[in-house]
């Protein structure tokens, strides 16, 4: 089915409207915008700890820090034995999980087993080759699992990871799962804290995925409810920061937080305060001291414990962030794309030009731009902002300059159909005035010969009254009248009327001399009638010229014929030729033929001498006014030009420049 001209406009539209949103939505699956995407989250998070922020009272924190390591020296790792006493005394508290943020890479010699009942502390592994692999979990083998201390065989291990960007080096995720080389699944020690607190089995958790929500891990409660994590396609939690609240320089003071030497004398001297410190809680215990090693995350630099203390208070209070998936992004970039390109057709039919378009585009963008922030601010949930902001920026500028071409396009179009018209009425008064002349020159012509003709005629029905049988030098003359009539007919329609034939030009090397003495040539019989002395003046060498010979013979044959009639009473003629340099043409430097028609004839006065290229315009009592505006566009057609000086009773010259190669 052949599509209208309307219907082709209409899905060009839609194809340019189309297309930045395509090519970005590539670039975006392929992860090209995911560093920009996280600069984002930064900012949303910091907008959103603007808000109050909570800190699960289920979380505990025992801090080494420096008034500790002033009483007790350095606790890690060198003294393994002073932990003991602390372990012990949080055992008899009751809390229901105790966690030890620390690495243990060596052994400990000569120290006591830790007590393990709800110890969990730290084993790392080596990061596996697939770790990067932004579409898998990472699979871990047994041999990649670094060994700990003897001493804590009996405390519950796993790892704790919080993967680093390469491009700014900020923490902003942590590996809630891996894999085994079986695909069972190992979750974090932060995920085994949250169960063991709330008292679920491991063996409960389930990974999921549904289209909506993408991969999450689905934790069922004992009071029935279901917990669920999202994770994205490694098996990494984006970590709801809580900012301000940092337990890195003994915290802030809504975090529970208590040194250690401080925990070991309310166990001495204030059993009721440190029972009601520890007693049911997720006690979490790490270094923040000066020397501490600390970790970047958008909230600047934290120390380990901080970092999990974080991940924990997410857990605990179930605030998650929750990312688009893949296929809810895919659609909601398919919504941005159909309303961009809807507004553009709406545009383009309104008649609207691309100021609209911007305008529409930047509605669009603020539409979008509110949409994910409030998405964020009010349900945690994380949209695409940077790839799809930048794909109706994009379509936004080509919409617009598609826009703009067409409108252009249309209104070259107008401008053309509107010459086209002028022309068209330009044409209709030229052939209304050229026929007109030439209607009376014809009639002029015919009559003069019907006149000899029908008295030829009419002498010989009548008996030859005129004696014209003894007469025929008589007849000749009225033949010869007849003979000269019918020559300045066809000598019109050769040099003036071809103002109205095909301008196309047929090009070849020529002799110039040649064209010349054969324009001489048609006019021969005026040159001896008006008794007009003609001299060619060539150069010695004379170029070979690259022209159109039959239309350049009759240019210059006009030349000739306007200057033998401009000599009625006889006088000179002289046709120089010379080659020469032209310097004002645009490509700089270049070599030009000179002809020039200098007569010896009445002159041209000033004011008939700016309209003597004028189509009709002519000053003799016949012909059309079409000759010099012949010679006018023949020359023009060959990249030439035509120019004429004059002075009255002095003479005129024609002066011919042509281009050579």
């Amino acid at each position: 089915m052949k599509l209208s001209q309307i219907q082709r406009t209409h899905f060009l539209i839609c194809l340019v409207g189309l297309l930045p949103f395509a090519v970005v939505g590539l670039f975006w699956t392929f992860g090209w915008f995911e560093f920009m995407e996280l600069k984002t989250l930064d900012w949303r998070l910091h907008l959103r700890s603007a808000q109050a922020a909570e800190v699960s009272p289920d979380i505990s924190l025992i801090t080494i820090d420096a008034k500790s390591e002033a009483e007790l020296g350095i606790l890690f790792p060198r003294h393994p034995n002073l932990y003991s006493p602390l372990l012990s005394s949080l055992q008899k508290a009751n809390p229901k999980a105790i966690g030890l943020i620390m690495w243990f890479g060596h052994e400990w010699a000569d120290s006591k087993l830790l007590p393990g009942d709800k110890l969990f502390v730290i084993r790392p592994y080596v990061s596996p080759a697939d770790a990067e692999n932004r579409l898998a979990i990472p699979i871990v083998k047994d041999d990649d699992w670094t060994p700990v201390p003897e001493n804590l065989k009996n405390a519950r291990k796993s790892f704790s990871y919080f993967p680093f960007n390469r491009s700014d080096g900020i923490r902003r995720s942590a590996q809630l799962v891996v894999k085994n080389e079986e695909d069972a699944n190992h979750f974090s020690l932060e995920t085994e804290l949250f169960c063991k607190t709330y008292g679920i089995p491991l063996d409960s958790i389930r990974l999921r995925n549904r289209f909506w929500r993408g991969d999450f891990l689905e934790i069922p409660s004992v009071d029935g409810k279901v917990t669920r994590i999202p994770l994205n396609p490694q098996g990494r939690f984006f970590v709801r920061f809580v900012g301000g609240l940092s337990p890195v320089r003994g915290g802030a003071p809504s975090w529970r937080s208590t040194s250690f030497i401080d925990a070991l004398n309310q166990f001495e001297n204030s059993r009721a305060e440190f029972d009601q410190n520890f007693k049911g809680k997720c006690v979490l215990v790490g270094v923040t001291t000066d020397a501490a090693p600390e970790i970047l995350t958008p909230f600047g630099k934290q120390s380990a414990l901080a970092l999990r203390a974080e991940f924990l208070n997410a857990l605990f209070n179930r605030n998650f962030i929750w990312r688009s998936t893949p296929g809810i992004a895919f659609l909601y970039l398919v919504c941005l794309a159909l309303l961009s390109t809807l507004a553009a057709l709406v545009i383009h039919r309104t008649g609207h030009g691309s100021r609209a378009m911007i305008l529409a585009g930047g509605c669009l963008l603020i539409f979008h731009l509110f949409l994910v922030l409030g998405c964020f601010v009010l349900f945690n949930y994380w949209m695409e902002a940077t790839a799809f902001s930048l794909a109706i920026i994009s379509a936004g500028i080509v919409n617009s300059l598609f826009l703009a071409h067409l409108r252009l396009r249309y209104a070259v179009t107008q401008l053309r159909e509107t010459q086209d018209q002028l022309v068209q009425s330009e044409k209709e008064a030229v052939f209304g005035v050229m026929s007109a002349q030439v209607r009376h020159e014809l009639r002029n012509s015919i009559s003069l010969i019907r006149a000899p003709a029908e008295m030829i005629r009419n002498n010989f029905q009548r008996g030859d009254v005129m004696d014209l049988r003894t007469r025929p030098d008589q007849i000749i003359d009225e033949m010869n009248t007849i003979i000269d009539t019918a020559s300045t007919l066809d000598d019109m329609i050769e040099n003036e009327l071809s103002f109205f034939q095909d301008t196309h030009l047929n090009l070849e090397t020529h002799d110039l001399e040649a064209i010349l003495l054969s324009a001489r040539d048609m006019n021969q019989a005026l040159i001896d009638e008006n008794q007009v002395q003609v001299d060619l003046k060539l150069p010695t060498k004379m170029p070979s010229v690259r022209l159109d010979a039959d239309k350049i013979r009759i240019a210059f044959a006009n030349l000739i014929k306007n200057a033998c009639q401009a000599m009625p009473e006889g006088g000179g003629l002289d046709i120089v030729v010379r080659v020469g340099t032209e310097f004002n043409q645009p490509g700089g430097r270049q070599r030009r033929l000179f002809v020039s028609f200098e007569d010896e004839g009445t002159g041209i006065p000033e004011g008939e001498l700016q309209r003597i290229f004028e189509p009709f315009h002519t000053t003799k009592p016949r012909g059309l006014g079409l000759g010099l505006v012949n010679v006018k566009n023949i020359v023009e057609g060959h990249g030439g030009r035509v120019y004429a000086k004059s002075s009255v009773g002095i003479g005129t010259t024609f002066n011919v420049e042509l281009p050579l190669q």
